[in-house]
């Protein structure tokens, strides 16, 4: 008889059964690490929004809801809805998109505001009513939204005139 090398039937079917627990447990904790990169999109983008606030606001000294007048554009395949969820204040006498009535409140319409270069997502999840410029153009509340799983529940960020960032309670669409 000759010498006969390779690998059992059994040897391979202890393999594959390895290998099988050893991707039950991986594929759910890679997804949730996949969920939590594109949470690095929310933050970045109301960075980006908050950045051209206070750059508007230290011109005119006042926080204005409408994203063609801030400069505020994003662009590529986006994950979340970032804005405000109801209508700013009147933007400043004297500015050119100045109409004397309030901005555009946020929707997912004006979600690619200027060069419409993003892809919307097939559903929209708004900045909630909270996610807002206060009445006087001093304060304001910006908010991010999505869903990254299909779920019933919605990935929620706010940031503040502060730069203050929060995740509301129940805003919560990924596990730790």
């Amino acid at each position: 008889m000759k010498n006969q090398k390779g690998f059992s039937l059994i040897e391979l079917m202890i393999v594959v059964v390895i290998i099988g627990i050893l991707s039950t447990v991986a594929v759910p904790q890679y997804q949730n690490f996949q969920k939590k990169a594109k949470q690095s999109e929310a933050k970045s983008s109301l960075s980006s929004l908050y950045t051209s606030l206070k750059t508007f606001q230290a011109e005119w000294n006042f926080y204005y809801a409408d994203f063609r007048a801030l400069g505020f554009d994003q662009v590529g395949n986006l994950s979340y809805d970032v804005g405000f969820g109801a209508a700013g204040p009147n933007g400043p006498v004297g500015h050119p998109s100045y109409q004397g009535v309030a901005a555009a409140q946020f929707s997912a319409g004006i979600r690619c505001p200027i060069t419409a270069q993003c892809t919307l997502l097939p559903t929209a999840f708004p900045p909630t009513a909270g996610h807002t410029i206060n009445a006087a153009g001093t304060t304001f509340v910006a908010g991010a939204r999505g869903n990254l799983d299909a779920d019933a529940t919605v990935d929620t960020w706010q940031m503040t005139h502060l730069k203050v960032l929060t995740q509301p309670a129940g805003g919560r669409d990924v596990e730790n």
